[in-house]
Parts: structure tokens; C-alpha cells; sequence
């Protein structure tokens, strides 16, 4: 009735390469590569239960410290301070919860399921000046099937979430 796995990792890249975009006094859009190195020390989860034959609870969860080092330009040897900043675009918490019944109806099987999806913040630069404020989603759906046939039904981000710049208010 119950599975959990879990999966520690940790990966280290050196170097890692990003380039960061700057304009000039004229407007101008001038693009500077940067090599520093990024250590990714995390944790992964995931979970099935089912507490009754008709009723299923999956998810999982994924909890990510990445941290960046120093980078530096090697044309001139800028250093763009970053140590220990998060990576652009990686939360350091995100997973989902999948609730699922199940029934017969007939000769037809029906599921009717659910998903919240949550992503924790992030930031946009390796500096970490420009955060994108954590989101979550909802779906739900219902499928139907009956032998080697089935049809679905998904309604995605019922809440209309934005999670690339901001929250709806």
C-alpha cells in the first residue's frame, strides 16, 4: 500500500560557462561570457500510497542546493561575484501531488485525477538581483476506458498561474 524512494545526489560542474547579456551608452546589446562552477548537493522523493482500492496518492519532491562559484570573464578577468547564488532558473523546491479514484462503471473504467504542481522561487541572473516569485498549478482530469480503448479528458493550470514573471493578482 505504500512505496517511498528516495535518491541523495550531488554533482559538481567545473567549469561551467554563462553568458550574460549588457547594453552599452548607445543602446547596444553586447553579450560577456563568464566560467565559474556550480555544486549541486540535493535530495529527491517520491511517494505512492494507496490506503484503499479505489483511491491512489502519488507525488514527489525535489529539493536542490545548488550554489554557484565565483565567475570570471576571460577576456579581462572581471569577476562577477556569485558565490554561493542560486543557478538561473532552478528552484531549490519543486514536486507535485497526484491524487487519483478509481471505479467501474459497467464495462468502463473511470479515473478521475488531480495534480498541484509547486515551483519555489528562482532568479533570472547568476547575481541573483532579479527573483521570479515561487508558483503553483492545478490540473485535473477523468479518463475513460474500456478495453484496448481510452479516452482522457485534462484541464491544465486551473487557476491560471503565471509562473514565469509573476503571479496573477
Amino acid at each position: 500500500t505504500l512505496s517511498v524512494f528516495a535518491t541523495a545526489f550531488y554533482s559538481k560542474f567545473d567549469p561551467f560557462s554563462s553568458s550574460i547579456a549588457t547594453t552599452d551608452n548607445n543602446g547596444s546589446i553586447a553579450f560577456v561570457n563568464f566560467v565559474g562552477s556550480i555544486i549541486t548537493p540535493g535530495v529527491e522523493m517520491e511517494l505512492s500510497w494507496r490506503p484503499l482500492d479505489f483511491f491512489t496518492l502519488d507525488g514527489n519532491v525535489t529539493y536542490s542546493d545548488a550554489q554557484l562559484g565565483d565567475f570570471v570573464n576571460a577576456v579581462n578577468q572581471q569577476v562577477l561575484a556569485a558565490e554561493g547564488n542560486q543557478p538561473i532558473r532552478q528552484p531549490r523546491l519543486y514536486g507535485n501531488i497526484r491524487p487519483a479514484f478509481e471505479f467501474g462503471l459497467g464495462d468502463f473504467d473511470l479515473t478521475v485525477f488531480g495534480r498541484f504542481n509547486f515551483v519555489g522561487r528562482r532568479f533570472v541572473d547568476l547575481a541573483n538581483r532579479t527573483a521570479m516569485p515561487a508558483y503553483q498549478t492545478l490540473a485535473a482530469g477523468i479518463s475513460v476506458q474500456r478495453g484496448p480503448l481510452l479516452f482522457q479528458l485534462v484541464g491544465e493550470n486551473l487557476t491560471n498561474s503565471r509562473g514565469i514573471t509573476a503571479r496573477r493578482r
